[in-house]
């Protein structure tokens, strides 16, 4: 991972009398749907940038302000208002406040729409360790049972202590992943971004722990999937579709919905 990193990314083309922010963990990769799924399905085209994590997140775990200050420089700040904010899972956390710092600087408040609202927990933490683990393709069926087995112990130890769980979950997949990438023969700087790739991730939930967006989601829409988590019971509206978690952003119902609410306001 570089150290010059823009902080958003542009993931949708359209008009920008009105731009769309959209945050989420997005990586090479990644096996769930993701906004630039979504974009694709939209009707009209729209301008969408959406969050990229801070280089130094791959080598560290970062505070809650530093994510804050990171993205505080969005796209046409200052020239064009943003319209909507929207936030894919933990991503919503980090929308909620995001919406709350657009409304002092422009005067205004964006929508929020969310898909599947969550915050981050032990419970999501172990799933995600389970999908990144599926990934590690280098991995026998033997190894990465093993490995799985070791994050119960983990779970066993720990419970609900996240900090503690999220420790050791790092230092389990970096004792994983560098044996496996050795094998691979992968170059020593490939092989540490791949292996900063979950520290950086488990320092994105963290950091959302520690913020409150039960204000913003009270104001919000929800996306749901079937698999929703009770975030979206806070919701001013929930809309859910029959689809899982993982592709709720590449449903073409929940892109339909999304378009109705993404709507300019003076349509």
């Amino acid at each position: 991972m570089t150290d010059t990193v823009d902080p958003w990314v542009k993931i949708g083309e359209g008009p920008e009398k009105e731009i769309i922010l959209a945050v989420d963990f997005d990586v090479t990769g990644r096996l769930e749907a993701n906004f630039r799924d979504l974009v694709g399905l939209l009707p009209e085209p729209v301008a969408v940038w959406q969050t990229v994590p801070p280089a130094e997140s791959y080598r560290r775990m970062l505070a809650t302000q530093d994510y804050l200050t990171f993205w505080r420089e969005y796209p046409g700040k200052g020239r064009k208002p943003v319209s909507t904010v929207l936030g894919y899972c933990v991503g919503s956390v980090f929308a909620s406040e995001l919406a709350d710092e657009i409304e002092k600087a422009q005067g205004s408040r964006p929508r929020l729409l969310l898909f599947d609202p969550e915050m981050p927990n032990t419970l999501s933490l172990y799933r995600d360790f389970g999908k990144v683990t599926e990934m590690m393709s280098v991995l026998s069926a033997e190894e990465k049972q093993q490995l799985l087995e070791r994050a119960e112990e983990v779970r066993a130890e720990h419970g609900e202590e996240f900090d503690a769980v999220s420790g050791r979950l790092i230092e389990l997949y970096e004792e994983a992943g560098g044996a496996a990438f050795e094998r691979l023969g992968l170059d020593e700087d490939l092989g540490a971004e791949l292996l900063g790739l979950f520290r950086a991730y488990v320092s994105y939930l963290a950091a959302a722990r520690k913020l409150d967006p039960s204000r913003g989601w009270r104001e919000a829409t929800a996306i749901t999937s079937v698999g929703s988590s009770t975030g979206a019971r806070q919701a001013v509206e929930e809309l859910r579709f029959e689809t899982s978690h993982d592709e709720l952003l590449r449903s073409p119902q929940a892109a339909a919905a999304a378009a109705a609410v993404l709507r300019p306001k003076e349509a």
